[in-house]
């Protein structure tokens, strides 16, 4: 939506953005099932699992699914252990 608000000194055009777009434009980068599972070194079955239990959050276009890096960086972070090394879900092969 914009706003356009006219005065003595000119013209001011403001644009309010959804939180949803907002969240979106934040977002470094987008990435695909493929390109997460070999940055992690699963398989894409663990990752589509993943998206299903929640663990990763993932947006769905199409028929395929979107991986923003923050939540991948978000991931990796929370399964961290104290000494700084990922948790290794013997589940998750």
């Amino acid at each position: 939506m914009h706003v356009i608000l006219v005065g003595e000194c000119g013209i001011l055009v403001l644009e309010f953005k959804s939180k949803e777009v907002q969240n979106m434009e934040n977002e470094k980068e987008f990435l695909k099932v493929s390109d997460v599972a070999r940055r992690l070194n699963v398989s894409q079955m663990t990752i589509l699992r993943m998206i299903k239990d929640g663990q990763i959050e993932a947006t769905r276009i199409g028929k395929s699914w979107r991986i923003s890096t923050t939540a991948v960086e978000r991931l990796i972070e929370e399964n961290k252990n104290t000494r700084g090394e990922a948790k290794i879900d013997s589940n998750c092969k």
